[in-house]
């Protein structure tokens, strides 16, 4: 129980330093202005939120779920790659888009429509390095936990500053990447 009043309490912290981002203000592109305001901090309830609410999950696992439900649902991939998360989120992506797959990282293929889901803490060098390269316009890389330490912030930036990365969203508990070819490269904080 003490947990989760610290759990509480920090995301207070967070939203008060993010208040300013909060819907998407500051954000100039109408795409990008879009995306914030009806995906990332979409309030209104879908029709599976029900079915996530009864799952006995805990607050900030629950919020991430329905984030990547929201994010499969608008992406519409053809397959979810994941790369040894501790949590299980496949309930989450298999609601949000029928018949999706649900696949280990090494299995992944070119040329398909994809999301990523990665952890910060579990994401080596040489992984980033294969991903970035590998990174196209049919590519959402969402990673889990960039904040959680000074490794995983470090990895963030990294990530964000990479040549290859056009588009990164901060959600403080979660980022997501485009590679768009034709875009400015574009950083946002979002007060998720």
């Amino acid at each position: 129980m003490r947990w989760l009043q610290n759990e509480r309490l920090r995301q207070r912290w967070v939203w008060l330093k993010r208040c300013r981002y909060c819907r998407g203000f500051g954000i100039q592109s109408p795409t990008d202005y879009a995306f914030v305001r009806y995906v990332i901090n979409q309030h209104n309830p879908y029709y599976a939120y029900e079915e996530f609410e009864g799952m006995g999950l805990t607050p900030i696992i629950l919020k991430k779920g329905k984030l990547l439900f929201r994010l499969v649902n608008y992406w519409q991939p053809s397959a979810v790659y994941v790369h040894a998360l501790s949590t299980d989120f496949t309930p989450f992506i298999m609601a949000a888009k029928r018949g999706v797959a649900v696949k280990p990282l090494s299995e992944r293929t070119k040329g398909e429509r994809l999301v990523l889901l990665t952890n910060a803490a579990e994401m080596d060098n040489d992984l980033m390095a294969l991903l970035l390269a590998e990174g196209d316009e049919r590519m959402m890389w969402v990673v889990e936990d960039i904040h959680k330490n000074t490794s995983n912030r470090r990895r963030w930036k990294k990530l964000v500053k990479a040549q290859q990365t056009v588009l990164t969203y901060d959600l403080y508990d979660v980022g997501i990447v485009f590679f768009y070819q034709r875009r400015v490269k574009q950083h946002y904080l979002i007060n998720f």
